[in-house]
């Protein structure tokens, strides 16, 4: 598919405003009443501020990419926000057992890879940005597990689900797709697989 831009003509530049962006503390306080409005749990009542720390913190990084990945809304931090209650609900069902790690703080780092992560080509900066925010009430990452690790591992056992062919590898391309289609049929999320 090819697009050809054309300019405005310079009859309509006149009427062409540039709204800008919120400025961080209005975003911030957005974020906070879309943690507040979803995450009414009881589970999560001692988190929002760290959840909402957490949103803000990706939205600061995903801005300073130089690619499309910079593109952010506050539609992402809704998203993030119904994928991370519905990993909560979702994750005693499906015994996915990380025992170092509450199923509040693997559900919001789940969240994280299928709304912001996986946009990225290069995650491992993601990763190391994002892993500090990550801290009490909700739990600490261990020192020894990664956030790729933790992801990798959800991956892993949402596959070992679904019935596939013993001829069929279980790379990692396969198993993010897989998980990635998982979630987003369910939650009705468009998804775009490209490559």
């Amino acid at each position: 598919l090819v697009y050809r831009v054309i300019p405005l003509p310079e009859s309509l530049l006149s009427l062409v405003f540039d709204f800008g962006q919120l400025d961080p503390e209005t975003e911030n306080r957005y974020i906070r009443e879309i943690v507040n409005i979803h995450a009414q749990d009881d589970c999560f009542v001692n988190h929002h501020a760290v959840i909402t720390t957490v949103l803000s913190a990706v939205h600061t990084y995903m801005r300073s990419k130089k690619d499309e990945c910079s593109y952010v809304s506050l539609r992402d931090a809704e998203r993030t926000m119904r994928v991370m209650v519905w990993f909560y609900e979702l994750i005693p069902k499906l015994k996915i057992d990380i025992t170092t790690i509450p199923i509040v703080t693997l559900s919001l780092i789940l969240a994280l890879s299928v709304c912001y992560r996986a946009k990225l080509t290069e995650r491992s900066y993601f990763d190391g940005y994002i892993t500090p925010y990550i801290k009490c009430p909700l739990t600490d990452i261990p020192a020894n597990t990664s956030i790729r690790s933790i992801i990798n591992e959800c991956q892993t056992c949402i596959v070992n689900i679904m019935k596939i062919e013993e001829r069929v590898a279980r790379n990692s391309a396969m198993k993010e797709n897989l998980f990635m289609m998982f979630v987003c049929i369910h939650l009705k999320i468009p998804l775009f697989i490209v490559e």
